[in-house]
């Protein structure tokens, strides 16, 4: 099973084989414009970001 970290921007395919390492998503820079006033959980503008950063890391899992 392919693997996507949120944290560290890894993409790994099935066999544990990096793929891709993209950079943290969420990080003091952007926090505030994308995590909630509770400090944990995305605001909107923070889903819309998060979405497409998933979209980005699944490009690198299919095949051209």
């Amino acid at each position: 099973m392919p693997f996507i970290s949120s944290i560290s921007g890894s993409v790994y395919d099935a066999a544990g084989t990096l793929l891709d390492t993209q950079g943290a998503w969420i990080t003091s820079a952007n926090a505030a414009s994308y995590i909630g006033g509770d400090g944990v959980h995305p605001n909107d503008d923070g889903h819309v970001y998060l979405a497409r950063r998933v979209v980005e890391a699944l490009r690198v899992l299919m095949p051209a």
